[in-house]
């Protein structure tokens, strides 16, 4: 077999009240394509981690480290390292600090048991710190009297949504900072890394310290964005990875951009019921023209089928006799409906930390009128805020999933 993998030696050396003198540890085998980031992402889940949003700095040498610049998160560990060499890893502003020593060329058969494209911990030792500094469990209950399973969850503050939107909207990076650090961005990878994304390149002039400092933050919070969208993996999620990566490296990616309202694409996409609409998307003018073939106003969303419908068919023709041909030669057909609606639903009930939440909430969703027994559901739960964040970010997925299989990024 070939030893094409990199055996790398993981210790906890520091924490945010110092030394560690146990040193607890994993050993990892790193396939030749992994890169910095997914390797830190690797020994995160091997140490127990769950707050991936945490930033991650590598830098060369062994005890103190040198020259960070040498190790970029996007750069290949089997590229920059070799046996023998000594590198550090910090995870998070606090200082989680790890020595990590290249010991080997391995097989990944040999050593994981099969082949993998990921890196994965083959054996550990040691009693891991919790990442949140937590010694106990969580002796109270919280309002609703549910005693929390993911206490660093529970005390991020929830994200105001509309925080976001007036600093990103100002080209305020200070504002838009402090509205993202310290909030759950679990269910708002998509809505947080746009406006911070949309927000760094508007600024793109700024001079100053003040300034110079407020972008470094923004691209270390894109970074860490990056990153987790790589991991949770929901639909578009993939593409704005991409676009994040190619902002902060400064290589295009393969996607054309295009000036589109994505929110009125989000609309369409996610409508249903009496407001059911369909449209089309100018590919070289980025323009969408939008419009209701059908309407039922006793129509339920809830039992809706997609289904071919004659109105729908005059519609298309009305328009397309109103504009002219030339100008709408290039484009993409919008389509929406209802079941992408319900798989939302569903991978929300899933997702819940609470197995007594989770079984209600996918009991809601069974058989006719899901929509609006899981509405009443996550009303009474006092999920609702969450339910909108986490449908918004599925839907703004989507938009973008559906521009890049034409072709184009939103700009």
């Amino acid at each position: 077999m070939a030893k094409r993998a990199l055996r790398i030696r993981v210790e906890i050396v520091g924490s945010p009240e110092g030394a560690v003198e146990s040193r607890p540890g994993r050993i990892m085998i790193v396939p030749p394509h992994v890169t910095f980031d997914d390797f830190g992402l690797a020994v995160d889940r091997a140490l127990g981690r769950w707050d991936f949003e945490e930033f991650r700095l590598f830098r060369t040498g062994g005890e103190g480290g040198s020259d960070p610049s040498r190790l970029g998160w996007k750069d290949r560990v089997a590229a920059k390292l070799k046996p023998g060499e000594v590198f550090r890893y910090q995870f998070g502003e606090n200082g989680w600090d790890h020595e990590c020593t290249v010991e080997a060329y391995d097989d990944p058969v040999e050593a994981f048991g099969r082949e993998t494209q990921t890196a994965h911990a083959i054996t550990g030792w040691g009693t891991v710190p919790d990442q949140a500094g937590n010694t106990a469990p969580p002796s109270a209950a919280d309002e609703s009297g549910h005693v929390p399973l993911w206490p660093d969850l529970a005390r991020l503050r929830r994200l105001d949504d509309g925080e976001v939107r007036r600093a990103a909207f100002a080209g305020d990076l200070p504002a838009l900072v402090r509205a993202v650090t310290g909030s759950d961005l679990e269910y708002a990878l998509q809505f947080v890394g746009d406006a911070l994304l949309q927000a760094r390149r508007a600024s793109g002039g700024a001079e100053g310290a003040a300034a110079s400092e407020s972008d470094a933050e923004v691209a270390r919070l894109l970074a860490g964005i990056a990153g987790r969208l790589h991991e949770r993996g929901w639909t578009g999620d993939e593409y704005l990875a991409q676009d994040i990566e190619a902002e902060l490296s400064g290589v295009d990616t393969e996607l054309r951009p295009l000036a589109v309202d994505v929110p009125e694409l989000v609309q369409i996409m996610s409508s249903g019921g009496d407001f059911r609409s369909e449209g089309r998307l100018n590919l070289d003018t980025g323009e969408i023209n939008e419009f209701q073939p059908f309407g039922d106003p006793f129509g339920a969303y809830d039992d809706e089928e997609d289904e071919e419908d004659e109105d729908a068919e005059k519609a298309v023709e009305s328009v397309e006799s109103v504009e002219s041909v030339g100008s709408w030669t290039n484009v993409a057909w919008i389509e929406s409906g209802s079941r992408d609606g319900w798989y939302d639903m569903s991978a929300f009930a899933e997702l819940q930390h609470d197995p007594n939440i989770a079984d209600r909430l996918a009991r809601a969703i069974e058989g006719r009128g899901a929509f609006r027994r899981f509405r009443d559901a996550v009303d009474r739960l006092d999920l609702t805020e969450r339910w909108y964040q986490f449908s918004g970010d599925r839907q703004l997925g989507r938009a973008r999933q559906f521009l890049a299989e034409h072709g184009v990024r939103p700009i």
